[in-house]
């Protein structure tokens, strides 16, 4: 009787000390085999970020860059918008100061990319300079738009394109028309600084449902046949942004800068060009087109 009451001392002193251990053992391995819960980069997130809004800056010329244009796709605020910039613009030069053009003619097309950022405040996060009838064959696939040319140009100029057809107020455009129609040139450097961006942004409009289809695919072909700072990186962060401004029909605006063409040549912005420019970036409802 005696031996069996120790008999079962022991084992529930051994049971008091293996139990606790094998308990542990089993917490811990428990713990190694249960994944951690972290974010996942892979995962594609549903709603745009307010990293998700870029500037194209879209120059054009037959030799050098000569016409500018920002191109502002913001997913987060839903907008696609277009401001022309002007090539007289006055920037800082080697000795005072010079047109864009003269500029970008010396230091080429990445100093535009600067020089915007300098004088207007406008960060550029990429450009692409082409002549004008390499960009319309680039873009050709947004398709047609209609616009009321002759808001902007003369009859006699209209007449020569054979776009003056009386009682017809829209025009019905391709993007190679477009081009020839930008070449004529408007009734004056403001209509045609107005013209550039509102035709920039009326095709945008037209194929805002095929922004996915045409443009990175254009944005390829540039990168190979333009002079561009684009890479595969940056293509695939506008194809998102793109498929964002998709799903819903975002606010189109077109801007153009206030401002004076002085007797030395260059223009330089009037008192509500910052107002302009904040409303370009911010989307301000109170500045006018």
């Amino acid at each position: 009787m005696k031996g069996t009451k120790l008999f079962w001392r022991s084992m529930l002193l051994s049971l008091a000390v293996i139990v606790p251990f094998y308990l542990v053992v089993a917490v811990y391995g428990m713990s190694r085999a249960t994944p951690v819960q972290e974010a996942r980069t892979d995962v594609p997130i549903t709603h745009p970020t307010s990293t998700d809004a870029k500037t194209l800056l879209v120059m054009t010329g037959q030799e050098e860059p000569e016409h500018f244009v920002l191109i502002r796709f913001d997913a987060m605020e839903n907008r696609v918008v277009t401001m022309a910039v002007p090539g007289e613009l006055a920037v800082p030069g080697t000795n005072g100061q010079e047109s864009l053009v003269q500029a970008v003619q010396k230091a080429g097309p990445a100093q535009a990319a600067q020089l915007v950022y300098q004088v207007l405040g406008v960060p550029v996060s990429d450009y692409v300079y082409c002549d004008a009838d390499t960009l319309a064959e680039l873009t050709s696939g947004l398709g047609n738009t209609r616009m009321s040319l002759a808001n902007y140009m003369s009859a006699a100029t209209l007449g020569e394109l054979q776009l003056s057809i009386p009682g017809v107020g829209n025009m019905t455009l391709n993007t190679q028309l477009l081009a020839q129609v930008l070449a004529a040139g408007a009734a004056n450097p403001e209509m045609e600084l107005l013209l550039r961006a509102e035709g920039y942004l009326a095709f945008l409009k037209s194929g805002m449902e095929h922004l996915t289809e045409v443009l990175p695919d254009a944005m390829r072909t540039a990168v190979s046949e333009c002079s561009t700072a684009l890479t595969a990186t940056k293509i695939y962060d506008y194809e998102r942004i793109f498929r964002f401004l998709e799903k819903q029909a975002p606010e189109c605006r077109a801007f153009t800068l206030p401002g004076t063409y002085a007797e030395d040549g260059l223009f330089r912005p009037g008192s509500q060009a910052d107002a302009v420019v904040q409303g370009y970036l911010d989307g301000d409802s109170a500045v006018s087109d």
